[in-house]
């Protein structure tokens, strides 16, 4: 797969948000495209439960939301390299709220 999307958004996602979420991300699958998202709860998750064959899943740490991570051992799963300035320039770049991110985010 070359084509990417990503699928990330709120912790907050109601649950008919995340459903439908989930079934984009089974129909972007379907269209050929490849998932990359982090693991938080909500969105990021929501996104990952419609994906049944490999997504790039991106994380502050190895063990983060390990629990749900072991349900989708099909996904590739990185940590976040914290000497990637790009990956970092991106947050400033596309996050609407930036400074607003926890610990888990960079």
């Amino acid at each position: 797969m070359s084509k990417f999307y990503a699928g990330i958004g709120s912790r907050e996602t109601p649950e008919e948000v995340q459903d439908m979420m989930t079934e984009i991300a089974s129909y972007l699958e379907d269209k050929g495209y490849m998932l990359r998202s982090g693991n938080a709860n909500g969105a990021d998750q929501a996104f990952a439960k419609g994906v049944k064959r490999a997504a790039q899943i991106w994380l502050p740490w190895m063990e983060f939301n390990q629990w749900f991570s072991l349900s989708y051992p099909k996904h590739e799963y990185a940590v976040i390299n914290t000497d990637d300035i790009d990956a970092y320039s991106s947050i400033e770049k596309y996050h609407p709220k930036p400074k607003s991110l926890g610990h888990a985010a960079p």
